[in-house]
């Protein structure tokens, strides 16, 4: 009677770590519309976590469905007492994203610039045993250095040549023009991804 088999739950079942899935690029390289697009059609497997932001609302932007905006002494109150996940400045304002908007069941989708993501997203702030993480770049098939004076972005050349030659992607899309990777595409590669990472906790439970 008292030598009940104990029923053993398999190792990736057990496993909990949360998924952040970077879509980095430089700007218009389709990252933003590539995340909305999955958010729009896949809301089962992906989440995209609320940012906070130390800037004033734009026209139109709506308070805890654009962005949480805070004053700067709020943001470094939660930065300093480890509560961001992510952080980073841009200009004279400050970004970042709250680990409580983390949903650890499905895959978090961070869009970030290439000077975003050097400035520490994901790398400084993730404990290793909690989070996995995945690295998808944007890229174009037309001159990259053009695109990006047009729109006055000059110093992203820069750190686009840094990103190609000291970050491991898992994946690069080149985007033509604005016509951009489908949608079934891009979620078929990052199940791959995640098959050949072994991030068996996502894959079961999306049943992919």
């Amino acid at each position: 009677m008292g030598n009940k088999k104990q029923k053993v739950i398999p190792y990736y079942k057990r496993d909990g770590k949360t998924t952040i899935l970077y879509f980095a690029g430089i700007s218009g390289s389709g990252k933003t519309y590539n995340a909305f697009e999955l958010l729009k059609k896949y809301p089962k497997y992906f989440n995209k976590p609320l940012q906070i932001t130390t800037r004033d609302p734009r026209e139109g932007e709506v308070e805890g469905v654009d962005y949480l905006f805070l004053n700067e002494k709020s943001y470094y109150s939660l930065s300093s007492n480890r509560k961001l996940f992510s952080r980073t400045k841009i200009g004279n304002n400050y970004y970042g994203t709250l680990k409580s908007y983390l949903d650890p069941k499905k895959i978090n989708i961070v869009v970030v610039d290439y000077s975003g993501y050097m400035d520490g997203l994901g790398v400084k702030f993730i404990d290793k045993n909690d989070y996995q993480k995945i690295l998808i770049g944007f890229e174009y098939t037309y001159n990259i250095k053009d695109k990006l004076r047009s729109r006055g972005k000059r110093d992203q050349v820069d750190n686009y040549k840094y990103f190609k030659n000291n970050v491991e992607f898992d994946k690069i899309f080149v985007n033509e023009s604005d016509n951009f990777i489908k949608t079934k595409d891009l979620l078929k590669e990052i199940k791959k991804i995640c098959y050949d990472k072994g991030y068996y906790n996502i894959l079961y439970r999306n049943r992919w």
